[in-house]
Formats: structure tokens, sequence, C-alpha cells
């Protein structure tokens, strides 16, 4: 039975968009989350510039929002088809409205069209990857899997069903860890619409894997067809070497979340004792172990980021007072080279009344008003018009270029100040 309860991060998700955030596709963390949303039809996602997305809550996702709980009356996605609108939905499959959560009724349940399980997940996985190991080998007698929808194999023919049972033994063991095996859709500019990527998912975090099989390197001994062409053409050169698979297998582990671990492991191979198989548990340690890291790192950035913000706010305060004192330094600057200038044009203008022997002159008059608007004696002198709210981008700019909006990348608590 498919569980109607919506954990912390789904219900965390829906409350922020119902609350009127915005969540795009830049929120790397909560790509898989805003899916998993989508794929039971409580957000839609609206394609923007660029191939990115913004996360819309829908009315079921609403009340979901309120509950935790899914509403029995909207339908989950089959396989990996978009969900449909709400408003769609409704009209072609004339489903009811959505009604407030009740009490628990005695009748009999609403039935919901049926999810597919995890393992039918798995067996397609399986399946696909199977199917697209054919066609010829390469130079080094390899066949090769690739594209939406499949785990990326690169081995001969003699290894395609270990191949295979040892990427259901992987996607097994991450299931029974309480992993999920997902589709999740590519949002690269390159990738083909609706392509998919296989990915093992651990709380909300993608991993990916491939399995390649190693080749033996042997010298290449030139035919004589490639020695008579050989010294026909002198740019003919025959291969240096040949390459023939070994029949040892390796998976290789994904680089993604390795920013906040040490001693990063993404390589598991046969050895010369040991097959792949029984390294597998080690493998999905380094997932745990990965998932375990980033969460942490990602925890320490939201604690880090708040942090800032309550600096910054502190910082743009500083700005303020300093900003203002400036101003009042320069005022009262201003002030007393204008008194000084001032009182020398008095002496002058005193000396040039005297020496005039009292005579109207206008120019002697010009110069009295203008003492008079440098420092009139009448009045004192009052402070500068300080603005209360200076402007961060031009106002505070240079008191401000050691606070940047964002927090820079690398600073912490320690380098507050």
């Amino acid at each position: 039975m498919v569980s109607r309860t919506l954990n912390d991060r789904q219900q965390q998700v829906l409350k922020r968009l119902a609350s009127g955030e915005v969540i795009t596709r830049r929120e790397t963390e909560l790509v898989v989350t805003v899916y998993a949303l989508r794929n039971r039809r409580l957000v839609e996602t609206v394609k923007g510039e660029g191939r990115i997305w913004t996360a819309q809550i829908t009315d079921a996702g609403r009340l979901a929002a309120e509950t935790g709980l899914v509403p029995p009356e909207v339908a989950l996605s089959q396989g990996r088809a978009r969900a449909k609108p709400i408003a769609a939905a409704a009209s072609t499959e004339k489903a009811k409205p959505l009604a407030p959560s009740r009490a628990p009724s005695t009748s009999a349940p609403v039935a919901s069209p049926r999810r597919p399980r995890v393992a039918e997940v798995r067996r397609e996985v399986l399946q696909a990857t199977r199917a697209a190991l054919k066609g010829r080998a390469d130079e080094k007698g390899l066949l090769h899997a690739g594209g939406s929808g499949v785990v990326r194999v690169s081995v001969s023919r003699d290894q395609i069903s270990r191949a295979i049972a040892l990427i259901d033994q992987v996607l097994a063991g991450a299931e029974s860890r309480g992993m999920q095996v997902k589709l999740v859709p590519l949002t690269s500019p390159w990738a083909r619409d609706k392509a998919t990527q296989v990915q093992i998912v651990d709380r909300d975090l993608g991993f990916t894997f491939s399995v390649k099989e190693q080749s033996t390197r042997i010298p290449h001994e030139p035919t004589p067809a490639e020695k008579a062409r050989q010294s026909k053409h002198s740019w003919a050169t025959p291969p240096e070497w040949d390459y023939k698979p070994s029949g040892l297998l390796r998976v290789d582990l994904g680089q993604e979340h390795t920013r906040a671990i040490a001693n990063v492991r993404s390589r598991f191979a046969d050895g010369r004792t040991t097959r792949i198989e029984s390294k597998v548990e080690e493998l999905l340690n380094e997932i745990s172990r990965r998932a375990d890291g980033e969460l942490a790192r990602l925890t320490e950035e939201r604690r880090l980021d708040a942090v800032y913000a309550v600096a910054r706010v502190a910082a743009v305060q500083r700005a303020r007072e300093r900003y203002w004192e400036d101003l009042r330094v320069a005022e009262v600057a201003a002030q007393v080279a204008n008194w000084e200038r001032a009182e020398g044009l008095r002496r002058f203008l005193g000396a040039m009344r005297a020496r005039g022997g009292g005579q109207p002159n206008d120019w002697l008059d010009w110069i009295e008003s203008h003492i008079e608007s440098l420092d009139p004696r009448e009045r004192l002198p009052e402070g500068p018009n300080l603005p209360a709210e200076p402007r961060e981008g031009s106002d505070l700019a240079p008191y401000l270029r050691a606070w940047p909006a964002a927090r820079p990348y690398g600073w912490t608590d320690t380098l507050e100040g």
C-alpha cells in the first residue's frame, strides 16, 4: 500500500511554497523533493529562461502542507510521466473536488491508482540496460549502454549477464537500506526531451554509477597487409597496441556530493582474490558517507547564511553611522573654511571702506553680501541634512565592500568583524 504521509523535507517545501516563497531549479538540494511532489500532483514546475523552472504549489499541495498527508482524491503519477495540473486531471477523470480532511470513516476506503513499486523501477532499469547492450563491439571488444533510463555499462558480450546481475545487486542493496532508485529527468541544455538518469537517492541526494570491464593491453603485431600498406604509404602506421577484455569488472561511483568529505573513494573493482560483488556493501557505505557529509555541509551552510545575515545587518548599521559621521565632519570642515574666509574678507572690506572714505561702491557692497552668505554673524551654524535611509548600492558602498549581499565563499563566523 502506498503511503500517504509526507516526509519532513517534502512538508517543509510545501510550507515554503504555501507561504509565498519562491523555489527554483537553482536550489539543487531540493530538486529531487520537488520532482517527488510533482509526481504526486502537489506542485507544478513552470519553465523559465535557460531551462530554469519555478515550483508552484497546487490546491492539493496547500491541503497537504496543512495536514502532512496526500489527499486520497489526488491521483499518483504513473511511471515517469509529468504530473498534469489538478484542474486538467479533474476534468478528464471526472474526479470529485477536493474536500477538507475528515475523521476516519468506517466506509470502504477510496481506491487510488496503483503507484509503481520500487522493484518495478529497478526491473525497468535492468531491462533497458540489457536491451541497450546490442550492436557491434568497439576496437576493445566492448559493448556500450548509455542514454536515457539506463545505467552506463561498457562490457564484453561474455560479461553482460554478470554486469546486469551486479547492477541488480547494487540497486537491491540500496533499496534494502532505505534508499530509492529513481529515474530523474535531466535538465541539461544538451539533454533530449524527457531524458532521464538512473540515480540512487539517499535522503534527497542523488548518486550515479557505471559498470565497466577492464581491458588488457598487448603489443600489436602488424599483419602482412598492414606492412605492405605502410611500405607504400608512410602515413599508414599500424596501431601500437591491441586491447582484449580481461573479464574483470569495476564500478565507478560518480563524483556527486564529495565536497564535504576526505579520502573520496569512487572505484570498486575485481581484485586478485576478491570479486566486486563482495564490495557492494563498501560502495553503499560510501554513498551513505557522502550523504552524511553533504547534509552536514548543507546544514552548516544554512547556519552560516543565517549568522551572516545577522552580522550584515549590524555591518549596515555601522556603515550608516560612519556615513553620517563623515557627512558631519565634511560639513564642519566646510563651515570652518567659510568662517576663516569670511573673517579675511571682513578685514579686507573694512580696509577698502576706509580707503574709499565711506563713498558708495557697488563692488564693496557685493563683497559684503557675499561675506554674509558665507558666515552670517546673526545666527549659529546648523548641522548637515542627514538622509534617514542611505542607499546601500551608492551611499554605503564604500563602507560595505567587505560585506556583499550574499555570503562570500569561505566566510565563517570566526571571520566576523
